[in-house]
């Protein structure tokens, strides 16, 4: 019942406000959502892993996200500068390129350092272990970022919004199955 009184007074404030407030609600009540996945859940997965599993994890997503701004040379923000329909959809396709070959160097540049080099072993892991994950993650999120300036580019605020609740879902589930692994 008061879930049906709640969304009847934003369809009411969402009729008088502009279609820019509109998107913006819709964008920030998506993050709110993923957020309160992530708060939820992290009692269960914090009961689930170890410290070690969460620092090998931390580190995983810091070298992820360090390397992604670098896989496509920061060409995804050049998407919504264009006037014409064709050029941001080459600036896409020029992403993905720089991304597999961003993501080939790495892979091919990590295994022959790690082959020639002693310093095989971090936190007595070997690092040939984690190379592969690494370069699927970069090329996971190379491609989510590109297509996510295009959505914005066409103003699917719509889908962006579901999109970024169906990947917290995932990869809440991912995390949750992973455990055994």
């Amino acid at each position: 019942m008061l879930l049906i009184q709640i969304k009847n007074k934003i369809n009411k404030i969402l009729q008088k406000r502009s279609d820019n407030f509109k998107n913006v609600l819709q964008l920030t009540s998506s993050l709110f959502f993923v957020q309160l996945i992530s708060y939820l859940s992290s009692p269960i997965i914090t009961r689930i892993y170890s410290p070690n599993s969460f620092g090998i994890f931390a580190s995983y997503t810091s070298i992820i996200s360090i390397i992604s701004v670098a896989s496509t040379f920061s060409y995804e923000l050049a998407i919504n500068f264009p006037d014409d329909d064709d050029t941001p959809l080459v600036i896409v396709w020029l992403c993905f390129i720089l991304l597999l070959i961003s993501s080939f160097f790495l892979f091919f540049s990590v295994s022959i350092f790690s082959f020639l080099s002693d310093i095989d072993q971090i936190n007595n892991l070997s690092l040939n272990q984690f190379i592969f994950i690494i370069s699927i993650g970069m090329i996971i999120n190379g491609i989510y970022s590109p297509l996510q300036y295009l959505a914005i580019r066409y103003q699917m605020f719509s889908f962006l919004s579901k999109s970024r609740i169906r990947e917290s879902i995932f990869g809440l589930i991912i995390t949750l199955i992973s455990f055994r692994f």
